[in-house]
């Protein structure tokens, strides 16, 4: 959740002036698509490393040794 609420502080802190100077030079409904166009563009470069990492299997367990048996 720390790494959600870190990026969802990122993109409020860039988009916003962003969008701002976009309207500015613009018109308000290009504010929204370049910010839509830049979010697109950032998931896809983003997805295929993190669809590779949650099909990476699981590393197998290290079996336990046995123990000896007792000389005796």
């Amino acid at each position: 959740m720390g790494l959600h609420g870190s990026a969802v502080t990122v993109g409020v802190a860039l988009g916003a002036p962003l969008a701002g100077a976009v309207i500015d030079a613009s018109a308000p409904p290009w504010g929204f698509v370049v910010i839509g166009v830049i979010g697109v563009l950032v998931t896809a470069a983003v997805l295929p490393a993190e669809l590779r990492h949650r099909r990476a299997p699981a590393p197998e367990p290290a079996p336990t040794p046995e123990p000896a048996p007792l000389a005796g």
